[in-house]
């Protein structure tokens, strides 16, 4: 699939930014609309997560991308950019804060209050097939919760770190 999204996809030594992390990000971004699920509403994977916000949003982080020197950081939250930071030459380059819901927030039924509260319509969440929708999020999200991977990889680096001290 090609994406019609202004901007797709570039190859090629020819660089766009002022460095080539940025320009490495600014890639990835625009690849990722390339073989996206859906992307003139810039949904990416999963029928609803999307690669920015909106049209707009997506055209601040390309030109914040584009501008971003050494020693700053993009700032993005909830698929829109809301900053740059001066930080130094080893700090990401972006960070991101993407619905960071935890604990009892992390329910479908909180998602779609959200997305509501947010005036997101539901047919741009699910999309013309609701079906299809509801077979690829739960393609997307079987196994285990992310939040079991993710103690485990931190039980892990844990007992990483405890045996390189008894080892000392």
């Amino acid at each position: 699939m090609t994406s019609t999204v202004a901007g797709a996809a570039v190859a090629g030594g020819a660089l766009r930014a002022r460095t080539w992390r940025a320009e490495a990000l600014l890639r990835a971004l625009e690849n990722v609309l390339d073989v996206a699920q859906r992307p003139d509403e810039l949904v990416v994977y999963a029928s609803f997560a999307k690669a920015a916000r909106d049209h707009s949003s997506l055209a601040a982080i390309r030109r914040e991308l584009l501008q971003l020197r050494e020693g700053q950081t993009l700032v993005l939250q909830s698929g829109r950019p809301v900053g740059v930071l001066a930080t130094g030459p080893n700090a990401p380059l972006v960070v991101s804060a993407v619905n960071n819901v935890v604990g009892q927030w992390q329910t479908p039924q909180r998602f779609w209050e959200r997305a509501a509260a947010d005036g997101t319509p539901v047919r741009a969440i699910v999309g013309d097939d609701p079906v299809e929708f509801a077979e690829t999020f739960a393609q997307a999200y079987t196994g285990a919760h992310w939040i079991d991977k993710e103690r485990a990889r931190l039980t892990k680096a844990i007992e990483d770190v405890e045996r390189a001290e008894e080892a000392r």
